[in-house]
């Protein structure tokens, strides 16, 4: 993190290490006016006037204010790019998402899933019911604390048509309900936790 002061402003910008540098996120720098006068001669700012300058209250939170709002960005950009994934059919980049040791509950089994090799399997097994799956979330909501990130949101599965002699079934939409539990995994944040299920009628 870089704290910057001016003759005037107070500047705190939120860094991520890339590589051997160190970036700006953007959109993760907040200037706020200072609380105290500049030196030099001239009048002090009475009290209420420095309570309207200090800003949004919390003082030195501003930052991880400024971090928790980049983090949301990252995490609803993480959830979009999966969304992509799956409804492209793309099963290895839909996991790149998951972490190692994911654990997790579908909206359709009862047993738990373990592991990417299980969490596959359940991508593949959709998919070949039904090929031209369109998956969509709506509504997202990212609460950060942390190393940690939790996301919620509305999902709909549009199911067309089963495969040829394989299946009768006709195109329906599925609606539910969607939980995503983020950990940081050094410049990475990763699901450990996927809980889905179903809306009732």
């Amino acid at each position: 993190m870089e704290h910057r002061r001016g003759q005037s402003s107070r500047r705190w910008c939120a860094f991520r290490r890339d590589g051997s540098r160190w970036d700006a996120k953007a959109g993760a720098c907040i200037i706020g006016l200072p609380s105290r006068s500049p030196a030099g001669p001239g009048p002090r700012p009475s009290r209420g006037r420095q309570a309207e300058q200090a800003g949004p209250p919390g003082g030195g939170g501003e930052w991880r204010w400024a971090m928790a709002k980049s983090v949301r960005r990252e995490i609803l950009h993480l959830e979009r790019e999966q969304v992509r994934a799956i409804n492209r059919g793309d099963v290895r980049s839909a996991l790149k998402l998951f972490d190692r040791g994911f654990v997790g509950f579908s909206s359709t089994k009862h047993h738990r899933i373990r592991g990417l090799g299980a969490l596959r399997k359940t991508f593949e097994y959709y998919l070949k019911r039904a090929p031209k799956l369109a998956y969509h979330i709506e509504q997202p909501h990212v609460s950060v604390s942390g190393g940690t990130a939790v996301a919620t949101f509305y999902w709909s599965v549009q199911l067309g048509r089963g495969r040829p002699g394989r299946t009768k079934q006709k195109a329906r939409k599925i609606r539910g309900r969607g939980t995503h539990v983020f950990a940081r995994q050094g410049k990475e944040w990763k699901v450990v936790h996927e809980h889905f299920s179903r809306a009732s009628r």
